[in-house]
């Protein structure tokens, strides 16, 4: 298998015109992890908001759901994105869905996408995922206490708009599921 030293250092240093050509040249690494860090181009891609890299890689086969050895997901680093460029993270994430991207895709600490649009008090991203079907009681089972609803996170980070939002929605705390 083909394999690249750093996705990252290539993603900080070249154009994204340069990242384009060289993904097109090298189609057999768009889902080879980097030697150092097991970090895949497409995630990376969404993380340096290199929309049209993102779409290219799409193209050529990048999957959508692949995961590093730390569990990171290219649909959740798009939300993770919110703070700094919320439009970006907005826009990356419509590519991503539409492009078949896993909504209900397990990354890490076993959270949807709801539940990172949750942890991050991303409100936009959160009614756009339920919008598209994100589900309201999907349990993260990674927590001490036992799984926990994408209400729950909210309210875990006492973010009361987005647990008032979800809960106009039907959403539902692990405690109040059957």
């Amino acid at each position: 298998m083909p394999s690249i030293e750093s996705w990252g250092d290539l993603l900080r240093d070249r154009s994204e015109a340069d990242l384009i050509a060289f993904v097109r040249q090298r189609p057999g690494l768009v889902n080879a992890p980097d030697v150092m860090s097991s970090e895949y181009a497409l995630e990376q891609a969404v993380f340096f908001e290199k929309r049209e890299l993102v779409q290219v890689l799409l193209d050529l086969g990048a999957d959508p759901d692949q995961r590093n050895d730390q569990g990171c997901l290219a649909l959740h680093t798009a939300i993770e994105l919110f703070d700094r460029s919320p439009t970006v993270a907005l826009q990356l994430i419509d590519v991503l869905l539409a492009r078949g991207a896993d909504i209900e895709a397990r990354g890490y600490p076993d959270f949807t996408a709801l539940h990172r649009a949750c942890a991050v008090n991303a409100i936009p991203i959160a009614m756009t995922l339920i919008d598209r079907g994100a589900s309201l009681t999907a349990a993260a089972e990674a927590w001490v206490d036992g799984g926990r609803t994408p209400l729950d996170v909210a309210l875990t980070h006492r973010y009361q708009e987005l647990a008032s939002l979800l809960q106009s929605r039907g959403a539902k705390s692990v405690d109040d599921l059957p």
